[in-house]
């Protein structure tokens, strides 16, 4: 038996936004905020914390520059998401 550790620990939604933003593309905080159902207080702190630890990047949005997108840093994350979540139970070798 392995217990899996996280690299870093990250708010709880940062796993839906990780996920949304795989499948879904870069996206502005307002797309993600009438995607998902975060309040805009969480949102705002998840993708804070998301980017002090490079999880996610801005790139600029060229129509409203107000509005950055956020995309996964594909650098960091690479193909396995779930190394940055805690798992309290074993996981089997």
């Amino acid at each position: 038996m392995l217990k899996i550790t996280p690299l870093f620990k990250l708010p709880v939604n940062a796993k839906t936004i990780m996920s949304y933003l795989d499948f879904n593309g870069p996206k502005t905080q307002k797309e993600l905020f009438n995607e998902l159902d975060f309040t805009h207080r969480v949102l705002r702190y998840t993708l804070r914390r998301m980017l002090e630890r490079c999880v996610i990047c801005k790139k600029a949005n060229f129509a409203d520059m107000r509005s950055p997108y956020y995309y996964l840093n594909l650098d960091v994350v690479g193909d396995n998401l779930h190394i940055f979540f805690i798992y309290e139970g074993l996981a089997e070798v």
